[in-house]
């Protein structure tokens, strides 16, 4: 299963598979003051706040090469975001039948 990236105007783009994103957050609970990425992951919801960005570029880039291509594909993703950023495996979300 995959997670995608969701804000109020709908779908922004593919996040990372299960394994991807589980690697991601372990690697964000090492760092000191991430506490809205971790209530991101832990909530899959939360508002994007400069504050969020600080913490994005705080992380600095990973040893590991997957999870430093999971980081900056979400960065990428939540810079293009605007105001509500929503995590979900839930590739119908907003989907108007």
């Amino acid at each position: 299963m995959s997670f995608y990236l969701y804000d109020s105007n709908g779908y922004v783009g593919d996040v990372a598979s299960n394994k991807g994103l589980s690697d991601l957050a372990a690697y964000i609970r090492k760092h000191p003051d991430t506490e809205e990425l971790e209530k991101l992951f832990e909530e899959g919801t939360i508002l994007k706040t400069d504050h969020l960005m600080e913490e994005l570029q705080l992380l600095g880039t990973p040893r590991n090469r997957s999870v430093a291509e999971t980081l900056s594909n979400l960065i990428d993703l939540i810079t293009e975001a605007e105001d509500v950023l929503i995590i979900t495996q839930n590739a119908e979300m907003g989907k108007e039948e």
